[in-house]
């Protein structure tokens, strides 16, 4: 499987406007159902994000009033624009003391949070404390605060660790989407011994053993860095453990492992379809 690595953003948007819609109703004039909301988009029970295109002559026009991607600096973030308005207008020692300057400073906090650091680590459980062990949590929090971020849950999230089923926490910055989970928390622990059952049959080599090889090697690394742990035997594994698929992308040369979190509504199916096979027990 190989990955695009394009980034370019359309100058013109495909649609006039997305909006939900009631699932029930026939799709309005010139639309189609959406797979992916955007950013920003709110799905809710008994409705479907589509969006409505454009007609010829709207396209054309605001085609018109476009700039060249080149001068377009709306599309980067305003601490970017700071950034760079901060260097054209000041001279490069002005510039390089400026930044000489916030490093001290931080250095400066990090000696003085230490303890802290300790202290906080020693609270946290073993797995979190062998994964933010390398981590300045105290200096992360004190950034946060002195940049003057909305997101003022983060360093406690972090510190709490995220949950893989159920809702992630807000972040106050990025706009609020709702995108219902495919089965409920409960329903997934109550199927995750046929799902697991499901997804160790269906495992198999990708056809390319240089993706393979590559997938597995990389997941060592992730094992030398305390990311994971195991290899465990799947008999070991606690009642209502579930288990998810990995499999490789090349990018830029490179084989990257991919987590699919989406298989459990996959693997339930094939566990289910297995059990009235006439071949199984």
């Amino acid at each position: 499987m190989t990955q695009s690595t394009s980034t370019a953003l359309p100058l013109v948007s495909e649609f006039h406007k997305v909006i939900s819609w009631p699932v029930n109703k026939p799709l309005p004039p010139n639309s189609r159902p959406l797979s992916t909301p955007p950013v920003g988009a709110i799905a809710s029970e008994g409705f479907r994000t589509i969006g409505i295109h454009r007609n010829p002559e709207d396209f054309v026009k605001d085609a018109l009033a476009c700039k060249h991607p080149s001068t377009a600096s709306d599309e980067l973030p305003p601490p970017m624009l700071r950034a760079i308005k901060f260097t054209t207008e000041h001279t490069p020692e002005h510039v390089g003391k400026t930044r000489s300057s916030v490093l001290r400073e931080m250095v400066a906090k990090a000696r003085e949070l230490t303890q802290g650091e300790e202290d906080l680590k020693s609270s946290l459980s073993v797995r979190r404390k062998e994964i933010l062990a390398p981590k300045r949590m105290l200096l992360f929090k004190w950034l946060m605060e002195k940049s003057g971020s909305s997101n003022t849950s983060l360093f406690q999230d972090t510190c709490n660790g995220f949950d893989l089923t159920g809702t992630l926490p807000e972040s106050h910055i990025f706009s609020k989407k709702f995108r219902p989970a495919h089965l409920p928390t409960e329903t997934l622990r109550g199927v995750a011994k046929q799902a697991r059952f499901a997804l160790l049959s269906s495992v198999k080599s990708s056809g390319d053993h240089a993706l393979d090889l590559g997938v597995y090697e990389a997941t060592l690394k992730e094992q030398q860095k305390g990311f994971v742990v195991g290899p465990i035997h799947p008999d070991t594994l606690p009642d209502g453990a579930t288990l998810t698929r990995r499999f490789g992308v090349q990018q830029k040369g490179k084989v990257r492992p991919i987590d699919d979190y989406t298989g459990h509504l996959w693997s339930i199916r094939l566990s289910r379809s297995l059990k009235q096979s006439p071949y199984m027990g």
